[in-house]
């Protein structure tokens, strides 16, 4: 009895031994059934083109990750993206993992994107020709480039070009993407877009065009360095559930130079103002010819350029003039931008307070400006006003003022007044008067204006509806994931929201009242509009964007709900 068991014991043992020994036979097996294929889009490119790569590993683990630092020795890696992919067609399962990197070549000539390995699987190296790229990318039959021009080759320190970024597709796109750029000696603000189709060299293309405006600080040689771009091409076989569109294509410019020449000497001193079109002009609240003693008016002073950033116009400096007294208001600046360039226009308002009777002199202002378009200086200047003042009613005549008699020596303990003595006495009493009748006015003035606001409901009530059908357009699409429909959304609904054209997402960020706020906001509208052009835009959560865009609408709500807007809004 005891050999059977001891015989039964060592069959067992065997058994094991023999299952632990198939289970590693199969995991080696499997192992080594796994495969790493690599598979470019173009093999032929030039310096300004970028290309996509797809990595495909197949009977690799979930932990598999191949390292991709030997491609970085002749391309940019620009980015990675990472997708799992199972299909079942006929009964035949196939699974996969997929890495897609998007590729910039670093030089000119033959490169290789060369063999890369995770574990026991290896992919092949491609062979990648990179030449120089064209001068004439539509006469090369290009399908795909993109030009950036300036409208001028040499230009003064400040002076604005127009700087235009256009991507030429022989095939039409739905959503494009240019790089944000910035550079340390220029201001850049984009100031226009537009989207139309044009013919080069008898071959049509679809166009977009991005406008910036752009200010050079510093004279010298300024290089505009090579800008990133990126398009989804129209899907020529999309279904009522399809929002991707079809695939992305991307690309570079070519980098290219301006001459920028110094402050000419000419310009002494003053503000340098290189401007298209300068202009002064001026209102007066009352008549200069029929104004009282003690009772204020106001001076407006518009300055007005074409071509100059708000930044760059300077305050308009008024002189002293004897028997007024001047208090200047906050400046209000004003921007309108087109495709021909930023304008500006600059307010000042001063107050002045006429104090003796008779006839003064306002001098004339000028201000020296650069002609951009004419090379030469010009002045632009507002002439000489003439003004009158009379003494209040119940005061002394402005004759007698003119010839007062000499006044009479006075003394701590009361000695008698002069005329002259009972002249300014009686004037301080009308300024009292008059300053207590502005206040009045100015109460009453307040109540009817917060009357005739709160008369307004229909309006308010048709506004905050449609409010409301923009923010469940909004919801509606971030809830299916439409990421190029809730861009639109967005855009609509922020130029509702604040009455003003918006075509960038970006923008959006600036209204927000705090810094946290607008810089969380910023990230997420950025990451919008990357994710659009993503083949996977899955990782976008625009879960993360919406309470943001809520806190916008709550802000503008709030701020409406406050019984009078601040005079000066910061």
């Amino acid at each position: 009895m005891i050999q059977p068991l001891v015989l039964s014991a060592n069959f067992l043992r065997l058994l094991v031994l023999l299952a632990v020994c198939v289970a590693g036979i199969s995991i080696s097996a499997e192992a080594a059934s796994a495969t790493l294929s690599a598979e470019a889009d173009r093999t032929q490119i030039n310096i300004n083109d970028q290309l996509n790569v797809k990595f495909r590993l197949r009977g690799g683990s979930q932990n598999s990750e191949p390292d991709f630092s030997p491609v970085q020795e002749d391309f940019e890696i620009l980015s990675t993206y990472r997708t799992q992919r199972s299909t079942n067609i006929n009964g035949k399962h196939d699974a996969f993992f997929e890495w897609t990197l998007t590729l910039a070549p670093k030089r000119r000539g033959e490169l290789i994107i060369p063999s890369i390995r995770t574990g026991s699987a290896q992919s092949e190296s491609i062979a990648i020709s990179v030449s120089d790229a064209p001068e004439n990318p539509a006469a090369a039959g290009a399908e795909l480039f993109m030009t950036l021009e300036p409208n001028k080759s040499s230009v003064y320190v400040q002076e604005q070009v127009l700087l235009n970024a256009k991507i030429y597709s022989r095939q039409n796109f739905d959503a494009q993407e240019i790089q944000d750029f910035t550079l340390d000696d220029a201001l850049i603000e984009a100031i226009a877009e537009n989207k139309y189709v044009t013919e080069v060299g008898g071959t049509p293309y679809a166009v977009y065009e991005l406008t910036f405006a752009l200010y050079p600080q510093k004279s010298g040689t300024l290089t505009l360095p090579s800008l990133d771009y990126a398009v989804r091409l129209r899907s020529r076989r999309q279904s009522i559930l399809s929002f991707g569109g079809g695939d992305v294509r991307r690309g570079r410019s070519s980098p290219t130079e301006l001459e920028v020449k110094p402050i000419p000497a000419a310009n002494g001193n003053g503000p340098w103002l290189p401007a298209s079109s300068i202009s002064l002009t001026q209102h007066f609240s009352h008549d200069t010819e029929s104004l009282t003693a003690g009772e204020p008016i106001t001076r407006s002073i518009t300055l007005k350029a074409e071509g100059l950033h708000p930044s760059q116009l300077p305050p308009i400096a008024t002189p002293d003039v004897a028997g007024f007294s001047t208090y200047a208001d906050k400046p209000q600046t004003q921007e309108r931008r087109s495709e021909t360039g930023l304008s500006s226009e600059r307010t000042d308002t001063i107050a002045m307070v006429p104090s003796e009777a008779g006839r003064k002199t306002l001098p004339p202002i000028e201000l020296k400006w650069f002609n951009t378009t004419t090379g030469e200086f010009e002045t632009a200047r507002l002439p000489a006003t003439q003004t009158k003042t009379a003494m209040p009613v119940g005061g002394n005549t402005p004759a007698a003022a003119a010839t007062p008699p000499k006044p009479t020596a006075t003394s701590l303990s009361g000695a008698p007044q002069t005329a002259t003595g009972y002249q300014y006495g009686a004037v301080s009493r009308y300024l009292i008067i008059s300053q207590a009748i502005t206040l009045i006015l100015l109460v009453i003035v307040t109540a009817l204006y917060l009357r005739a606001r709160s008369s307004q409901p229909q309006q308010i009530k048709s506004s905050d509806k449609q409010d409301h059908n923009l923010w469940r357009a909004i919801k509606k699409a971030g809830a299916k994931h439409d990421l190029p429909e809730l861009r639109s959304a967005l855009l609509r609904w922020a130029q509702m929201h604040y009455s003003q054209p918006i075509s960038r997402l970006e923008r959006i960020a600036g209204f927000a009242t705090n810094a946290e706020h607008e810089e969380e906001l910023l990230r997420q509208l950025r990451a919008l509009d990357q994710a659009i052009y993503r083949p996977n835009n899955s990782e976008f959560d625009p879960g993360k964007l919406l309470p943001l865009i809520q806190q916008l609408r709550v802000q503008k709500r709030d701020a409406s709900n406050s019984p009078l807007a601040p005079l000066y809004p910061s």
